[in-house]
């Protein structure tokens, strides 16, 4: 008897499944990058398009479109002698979007990744790709069916595109091992504040001196997560960040430098309206920036705030 029950839910289940796995694709994706050669620290941006090949609208579930670590477009490091580094990178998607017929939904995303040896120091490393040949492509999926315990996916896979990372130059190769000297800290030497106070007034000074190299960026970074809860040293930090932005308006940080110095003019005057002045004189006076494009992306945010 109990064969038979079993055979019956297998022959009801047969049709949705054969249905399932002969359904055709409702959605590609394909990515693409701006050339194939970039140089050591060069920001490499890739294009994500995804379409709705079908004649209906549809849409992606959110959870099939992000493996268990939030990620979905990766990233492998070709060598010949190593066995392949792969790379999650996560990057933003169309969340639930209902996509009209043929619709193409673009997504723009940098890509970065641990995948070197290189010698640096505890709070930057996923910004870093070291010299060589790469390959990166990206998937979608979505349910198609169910087979009486687990949903079915149907899952497209995009181009895989190669690309090439230069060797640095001699200026970036110095000033990037130097940074790795400054931040090669211990997690005993982090928690205490007068040696971490110490590292900081290093990589200010770092920064200053290689403002046009790669690894000011990164040392920049290093410094918005060290200074943290050190109150000696907030001052000389938003005065960092100003430097920064005023050398560096198309620099990685902008974003971040821009978030410090609103929360210390906010801070400071206890005025939401004069804090937002002053990023809107970042967005007025460089034109064409990446500094303009991330000041009016923290205005509307700010004023989209200000309005719940």
């Amino acid at each position: 008897m109990a064969s038979k029950i079993v055979l019956l839910v297998a022959l009801l289940l047969l049709p949705s499944l054969l249905k399932a796995q002969n359904s055709k694709p409702s959605f590609s994706v394909k990515i693409s990058l701006e050339k194939s050669v970039y140089d050591f620290g060069e920001e490499i941006k890739s294009t994500i398009t995804i379409k709705n090949i079908s004649e209906k609208k549809d849409s992606l579930d959110n959870n099939e479109l992000y493996d268990a670590f939030g990620n979905n477009v990766y990233l492998f490091r070709n060598l010949d002698t190593v066995k392949c580094f792969k790379i999650m990178v996560t990057t933003e998607i169309a969340t639930f979007k209902i996509f009209k017929p043929y619709e193409e939904y673009i997504i723009e995303t940098y890509v970065t990744g641990t995948c070197s040896n290189l010698p640096v120091g505890n709070s930057f490393q996923y910004t870093i790709l070291d010299t060589g040949l790469y390959t990166l492509q990206t998937c979608i999926s979505k349910k198609i069916g169910f087979d009486g315990s687990n949903y079915i996916h149907q899952k497209s896979s995009s181009n895989a595109i190669k690309f090439y990372i230069n060797s640095p130059n001699e200026n970036e190769k110095k000033a990037f091992l130097e940074l790795g000297e400054i931040v090669s800290y211990t997690l005993e030497q982090f928690r205490d504040t007068v040696y971490r106070l110490n590292v900081l007034l290093k990589l200010d000074e770092f920064i200053r001196e290689n403002i046009n190299t790669y690894s000011a960026d990164i040392g920049y970074l290093a410094m918005s997560s060290l200074s943290t809860g050190l109150r000696s040293y907030e001052n000389d930090f938003i005065e960092l960040s100003e430097f920064y932005l005023l050398n560096k308006p198309n620099g990685r940080q902008v974003s971040i430098a821009l978030l410090a110095i609103y929360k210390s003019f906010f801070k400071e005057t206890h005025n939401k309206d004069r804090a937002i002045e002053k990023i809107e004189n970042y967005e007025n006076n460089y034109p064409n920036t990446r500094l303009e494009k991330e000041s009016i992306k923290l205005i509307q945010y700010l004023k989209g705030q200000k309005e719940n």
